[in-house]
């Protein structure tokens, strides 16, 4: 349900999570370790960095890095920062009317239920709990690097 841009920013932030503390990684690789186009990744991560989820440093040992914990970063909001309210799509059917309890649509009663579950996911998800749920065998970043 999410974009591709969203779900990139969240392959992106999951690797910076795995980083040791005061670890950075540059753009380039973690491009290549999170499988985004460099270019699509820049214009992501200049965005992360605009409202306060990453950081950026110049010189010897720069690079991107997590500017909050991981534990706080939530789902929801990595999706409003590219997709604003329509992270959490408010109608199903996406009628041009507002869709409320009052004013239904056909599939208003079914989709309420679904639409608190996912935003539930969103809210309660955060980028440390999924990075912490990597499969074991996978490679940190820098090991991938080597």
């Amino acid at each position: 349900m999410l974009s591709t841009t969203s779900e990139y920013a969240v392959r992106a932030l999951i690797h910076l999570a795995r980083l040791e503390e005061g670890g950075t990684l540059l753009g380039r690789d973690l491009a290549l370790t999170s499988d985004i186009p460099n270019n699509y990744l820049a214009k992501i991560l200049l965005a992360l960095n605009k409202v306060g989820i990453v950081e950026a440093s110049r010189g010897p040992g720069g690079g991107y890095r997590l500017k909050r914990p991981a534990d706080t970063i939530t789902l929801l909001e990595v999706a409003r920062v590219f997709e604003g309210e329509a992270a959490v799509p408010s109608c199903f059917l996406q009628h041009s009317h507002l869709c409320t309890d009052g004013q239904p649509c056909s599939a208003h009663h079914a989709w309420k239920r679904v639409k608190n579950t996912y935003t539930a996911f969103l809210t309660r998800t955060t980028i440390g709990g999924i990075a912490a749920q990597v499969a074991p065998d996978l490679q940190t970043p820098q090991e991938e690097l080597r």
